[in-house]
């Protein structure tokens, strides 16, 4: 019996080596395949989109250094605060004098429509007078007349 598992086992040995040397030809069979599909790929030539993005990021580069130059980015949230105070106080100092100008000027329109009041009144307490003046003329003349009607009459007529 010892014989024949000596000689059954190159026979198995055989076998194994075979199946290796058969799994190793498939595999250098893939492996020739992949290199042949790999060789029949065509790759794009991307020189023009890339000579696009490095012309871009030479812009947007430009761009930040314009950008990094701005006087906007070396101010500080305090003086950005200051300013707008600043502009704050200004535009309130702009509206106080619109404000105060108005006031002036209604002021004086008032004094004006004082003015032109009284000179109503005035006018009126004229006109008033001028007709007391006449209605104690006409009746002083009446009185008079009836007083010394004949002899006056008499003397001139």
């Amino acid at each position: 019996m010892d014989q024949q598992t000596d000689s059954e086992q190159p026979d198995a040995a055989a076998q194994a080596f075979d199946k290796l040397r058969g799994e190793v030809a498939l595999l250098h069979d893939a492996i020739a395949g992949m290199s042949a599909e790999r060789a029949r790929i065509e790759i794009p030539d991307y020189s023009e989109t890339l000579g696009k993005i490095a012309g871009n990021v030479r812009t947007i580069g430009r761009w930040l250094d314009e950008l990094k130059a701005s006087p906007a980015l070396a101010l500080t949230p305090q003086d950005v605060g200051r300013q707008m105070a600043a502009a704050g106080k200004e535009g309130r100092e702009v509206e106080m004098l619109a404000f105060r100008q108005a006031q002036a000027e209604m002021f004086q329109a008032a004094e004006e429509l004082r003015q032109w009041t009284e000179s109503a009144r005035s006018a009126d307490q004229q006109n008033r007078r001028l007709l007391q003046v006449g209605i104690a003329g006409l009746v002083g003349g009446a009185t008079l007349y009836a007083a010394l009607g004949g002899s006056v009459i008499a003397l001139f007529g």
